[in-house]
């Protein structure tokens, strides 16, 4: 199923994807959550949310690299020749989990789950997504690396929040969750 899924996504789009996939870039994702988190919260609270998104972040970069590194697992365009021409298609190793999703749903998830607002967390979930979509379009990625970038972002960027809130909350004297 990871094969199946993987060569209907590579391929199209790829010009597009190329352009997308570098908003799962740090030097252009950690500008946009700074960003994002000062017009959502304001300096203070932003700055206290950003000391446990540095935390979680530094998790997560740790397994990101520590799987990728135990597991070497071949790209796609290491085993199937027809992705080699696609933008990513130079990447032989080292592709499970896609960390440049892993980032994306790390920084979307910090921005959506704190935001208030349906609209900015329908469209930091969805860029997110976007840019797991990119890593396969250009054939950097199968599926289930992706998936997995994804998931993890997402679920750290939920854990960083929530031990922001416990923080919050044990500052105050409010115990409850």
């Amino acid at each position: 199923m990871d094969l199946a899924l993987t060569l209907a996504m590579a391929g199209p789009g790829a010009d597009w994807a190329r352009w997308i996939t570098l908003l799962g870039e740090p030097f252009l994702a950690l500008p946009i959550l700074v960003g994002a988190l000062l017009r959502l919260h304001g300096w203070k609270r932003s700055q206290t949310m950003l000391k446990s998104l540095v935390i979680m972040g530094v998790v997560l970069l740790v397994l990101i690299q520590g799987t990728k590194r135990s597991l070497d697992r071949p790209r796609p365009a290491a085993q199937i020749e027809a992705l080699e021409t696609l933008p990513g298609g130079h990447l032989k190793r080292h592709a499970f989990p896609s960390g440049h999703s892993a980032f994306a749903a790390y920084v979307g998830g910090a921005i959506a789950f704190s935001a208030a607002s349906l609209p900015v967390t329908v469209g930091a979930i969805g860029i997110a997504i976007g840019v797991g979509w990119s890593r396969i379009a250009i054939g950097a990625h199968w599926f289930s690396d992706v998936l997995v970038g994804l998931t993890l972002g997402f679920c750290l960027a939920f854990l960083a929040l929530r031990r922001h809130r416990g923080a919050l909350q044990e500052q105050s004297g409010d115990l409850s969750i």
